[in-house]
């Protein structure tokens, strides 16, 4: 499926350039930013005498295939005030993890080039082309008349507004319902009164509301975490119960990866289950942490109780 060219730019300074002398693989990452409905960075990295820069599309990369045509133009000051400019094409996908295109040059030469008063300097541009197996679609529309017509109050994300019903949002979120019951003892305004929702991404409260909203095909393995995210900063039980419902029942992601997302977001039905579905002393032992006294005593009970039975 193809969808219309959009293009966003990436942009990091790392200071730690020097932190690449030594000989050993050595990488370092930038900001992580949504774009396109996914996690992007720029990373560094040293490998002996090759320095590498590479932009990564942090997708998650699932059973299902999917793929981005994208042509990127990187730009790198020189110390001399000159600019390197390079642009090609890039296949991203999932046969790898993350998908990634990226730039090579002996380390030496970039030192001698594009270090400038310690720090690596890069902006990376990005035009996707098109794509394969990524769907983004708007399951419920929250501007349109019909979401006008019948909304009391507007959220307001990364400048993009959101009609909504002030009690249909109070039954499925305690932030919210604190809010209103606040603002309703304020003097009435005849106008819809606009809530911005600050650090908040579009994309992402557009699929929460949509859960909220009751269309759960707005779950999946790229939305469920920023979901859980907003399910917690909004205290939204009904977000909560089916993410977990879909982490349990539908997602293809590791049983590792969902036993890490079940003690972020401390989702203790489904710890227990990724631990009784592991299968090998090896699987069990890979969610043991370096610190003991990141997990619980009764996590541990847990753990130790299922390595007992694996090695009977």
């Amino acid at each position: 499926m193809s969808v219309d060219q959009e293009s966003f730019v990436m942009k990091h300074v790392f200071d730690n350039f020097l932190m690449l002398e030594s000989n050993e693989k050595t990488s370092f990452c930038g900001e992580t930013k949504k774009h396109f409905g996914a996690p992007w960075r720029i990373r560094i990295s040293r490998e002996r005498s090759m320095f590498k820069v590479f932009l990564e599309c942090l997708r998650f990369c699932g059973k299902k295939t999917w793929r981005i045509n994208s042509e990127i133009k990187w730009k790198i000051p020189k110390k001399d005030g000159k600019l390197f400019e390079k642009t090609e094409n890039y296949v991203l996908e999932n046969d790898s993890l993350p998908g990634c295109c990226s730039l090579r040059f002996l380390y030496e030469n970039a030192k001698e080039e594009y270090m400038i008063d310690g720090k690596f300097e890069i902006e990376v541009q990005v035009l996707i082309i098109g794509t394969i197996g990524i769907v983004r679609p708007i399951l419920r529309n929250f501007d349109d008349d019909a979401a006008k017509e019948f909304s009391d109050v507007v959220l307001v994300a990364e400048n993009q507004k959101f009609y909504v019903n002030k009690m249909y949002l109070s039954l499925h979120s305690t932030y919210f319902k604190t809010m209103f019951s606040v603002k309703s003892e304020e003097p009435e305004n005849s106008e819809k009164a606009e809530i911005e929702l600050k650090d908040v991404d579009a994309y992402d409260l557009q699929k929460f509301l949509e859960v909220l909203y009751g269309e759960i095909e707005a779950l999946n393995d790229d939305t469920v975490e920023e979901i859980l995210n907003l399910a917690g900063m909004f205290e939204s039980k009904t977000a909560r119960t089916n993410c977990l419902k879909f982490l349990i029942k539908t997602s293809d992601r590791s049983l590792k990866m969902k036993f890490e997302i079940a003690l972020k977001h401390k989702l203790n039905k489904l710890s227990s289950m990724c631990i009784s579905d592991m299968s090998t002393v090896t699987e069990l032992r890979s969610v043991f942490p370096e610190d003991p006294k990141m997990y619980e005593p009764e996590l541990w009970a847990e753990l130790y109780k299922r390595l007992l039975d694996l090695t009977r």
